[in-house]
């Protein structure tokens, strides 16, 4: 707890020095956009389209490395066929375990290519490892997916405009409301940007873990709003960004300790070690120290200086 007594009474100036704040989060965007158009993105199955293979082996998959065994024999057939493993998920309990494979189509294969493509790796399959027994092969449709990611953008555009209202009238000040947005945004690029400069997979695990980051940047600005908007009161003869910055320093053990939490519940879900989960968990953490960065660093003192400026316009 000393860290956090020390924290509280940090005298560095973090209104004053705002704009030193967003050097390394502008850094970071403008990297990702020039690996967008060097690398461009790595869509997942789930936007790309492709194919899910479902096997079932006539035993119980009782641990994980059985688990890992069998998932590593499928991918050494597949591999014969260029097919490469996207994403692999347990089904079913006992003796009707499933394991279900998904792979991409195949760059320049058509639609009735990757069915042909298909129906051999099935048959190598089963011939090699006859204990194996494929139940079923479905078709991944991408313009099915390209409505999941149409859906998302228009959900998180409501929450955005939802989000400016509700902080406005809470406030009493449409500044709040904006300066959320703006750390909203820092979030959900910086997360974006990590992905795009380390070729990471972008799936529906991802949109899931950027609508998730949404809520809590919202709430980690939400708390420290709430004590500038205390301390408004609490300390009329203090200048703006004197307010912030005590403001900002009160909030830091709730917000510490709140990520400190949040992060245990994150690697424990790392060590579960499904790949749906682990997909989902390495954006969360990025989306995760951006929002308390944000929250810190951008929002309360871009809120400090946008409100000077309005007060010495007035």
């Amino acid at each position: 707890m000393k860290l956090i007594d020390n924290m509280k009474n940090w005298k560095h100036d973090l209104v004053k020095n705002c704009k030193y704040y967003l050097i390394a989060p502008i850094a970071i965007i403008v990297l990702g956009l020039i690996m967008l158009f060097v690398q461009g993105v790595n869509f997942g199955i789930d936007f790309t389209g492709g194919t899910a293979v479902s096997v079932q082996f006539g035993e119980e998959i009782s641990n994980q490395k059985i688990y890992d065994e069998r998932v590593n024999e499928i991918e050494d057939v597949m591999a014969e066929f260029g097919l490469k493993l996207a994403l692999d998920q347990r089904m079913g309990e006992g003796a009707s375990t499933k394991i279900q494979v998904r792979y991409q189509d195949i760059p320049g294969k058509s639609s009735e290519e990757m069915a042909t493509i298909t129906e051999d790796f099935v048959k190598a399959l089963e011939e090699k490892y006859v204990d194996f027994k494929v139940t079923n092969d479905n078709r991944i449709s991408a313009s099915a997916s390209a409505s999941l990611l149409l859906n998302a953008l228009l959900a998180v555009s409501i929450a955005v405009v939802l989000i400016v209202i509700y902080l406005a009238l809470r406030f009493k000040q449409v500044l709040f409301g904006v300066c959320s947005i703006i750390s909203l945004l820092h979030d959900v690029f910086i997360m974006i940007a990590f992905m795009l400069i380390f070729n990471l997979e972008i799936s529906s695990t991802f949109i899931a873990a950027l609508i998730t980051i949404i809520g809590y940047s919202i709430n980690n600005n939400v708390v420290i709003f709430d004590r500038i908007r205390e301390n408004l009161k609490l300390m009329p003869g203090a200048s703006i960004s004197d307010i912030t910055n005590v403001s900002i320093k009160q909030s830091l053990t709730r917000t510490i300790i709140t990520t400190l939490t949040t992060f245990v519940v994150i690697f424990g879900l790392l060590f579960i070690g499904i790949s749906g989960i682990t997909t989902f968990v390495l954006p969360i953490t990025i989306g995760l120290v951006a929002s308390i960065y944000s929250a810190i660093f951008v929002a309360s003192p871009l809120w400090a200086v946008m409100n000077k400026k309005k007060i010495n316009k007035d």
